[in-house]
């Protein structure tokens, strides 16, 4: 039930944020509200659902200006090494 609740809440969100940008201000209050996160995990998680589709969206842009650079791969690269390394900090933690 969980499942199709977020899908249903993450649709019509996920279409806000690609149309018009706006999709953190609905996003963090329903994580915070109807899912009971706390919202230091809430806004995290509002601010990591921007990363891929900026990164789809630089990738898809025909404009060479806005395409990613090599340095720019390293940075996304080491946000993901980050994100992994936290995890397994956590999960050290918790064992």
């Amino acid at each position: 039930m969980t499942a199709l609740v977020l899908i249903a809440l993450g649709l019509p969100i996920g279409l806000l944020i690609g149309l018009i940008g706006i999709g953190g201000v609905l996003l963090t209050p329903a994580l915070v509200h109807i899912f009971g996160r706390d919202i230091h995990e809430a806004v995290s998680l509002s601010l990591a659902s921007f990363v891929p589709a900026g990164v789809v969206a630089a990738a898809r842009t025909p404009d060479s200006d806005a395409r990613l650079d090599p340095g720019d791969w390293t940075f996304l690269a080491a946000i993901v090494g980050i994100a992994l390394c936290a995890i397994d900090l956590w999960h050290i933690a918790h064992a």
